[in-house]
């Protein structure tokens, strides 16, 4: 029997969506604190500082509507006004003062991946447990830039990469149906 947790729900979600828009590594994002995040109210979404611990620089990053709401719903729902975004919970399941420590973060993709499985339907594809991890959010969003036709430059810049080693790495499969000879098969 699993216990319904609206807390953990909401953090894990305000998590997802931030980890996804800005594809911050895990450790950045343990760090983010309120003070980083600046909502637009014309618009609905906003920007989140994030302290890039690989490069040593900070980065502003994009954040969508839906990130936004997340993020307030469960700064609102934590009563959040200041320090850590996302913070660890207290044995009582109460809301701590402390940051979440990074491995909590592939913990926490883990067990959402865990729950999407449950509730699928037999027909529908399975998440592949074995292969989500603190960077799935991550790899994902580059993916998604690259099918989107995004341009390499802006998927770096996107993630923060000063180098296009991993971006390529986490988009091979797309650029294999892109490339030249996939082209010219296709227009044969």
């Amino acid at each position: 029997m699993v216990i319904a947790n609206p807390s953990w729900d909401l953090r894990a979600k305000a998590l997802l969506a931030a980890a996804y828009c800005t594809m911050a590594r895990r450790a950045e994002l343990v760090v983010l604190r309120v003070e980083d995040l600046s909502f637009n109210a014309d618009t609905g979404d906003g920007v989140a500082l994030i302290r890039n611990t690989k490069a040593g620089r900070e980065e502003s990053r994009y954040l969508s509507r839906e990130a936004v709401m997340w993020l307030r719903a469960w700064l609102y729902h934590a009563q959040i006004k200041g320090g850590a975004v996302f913070r660890r919970f207290l044995p009582a399941r109460t809301v701590g003062h402390m940051g979440m420590a990074p491995q909590e973060v592939a913990r926490i993709i883990q067990r959402v991946g865990h729950l999407l499985n449950a509730e699928r339907d037999s027909t529908a594809p399975a998440w592949p447990k074995d292969h989500l991890a603190a960077h799935s959010a991550r790899i994902g969003a580059a993916h998604d830039l690259a099918a989107s036709g995004i341009d390499l430059t802006s998927i770096m810049h996107s993630g923060g990469w000063n180098d296009p080693k991993m971006p390529r790495y986490y988009t091979r499969e797309l650029a294999a149906l892109e490339s030249g000879m996939a082209r010219m098969m296709k227009a044969r």
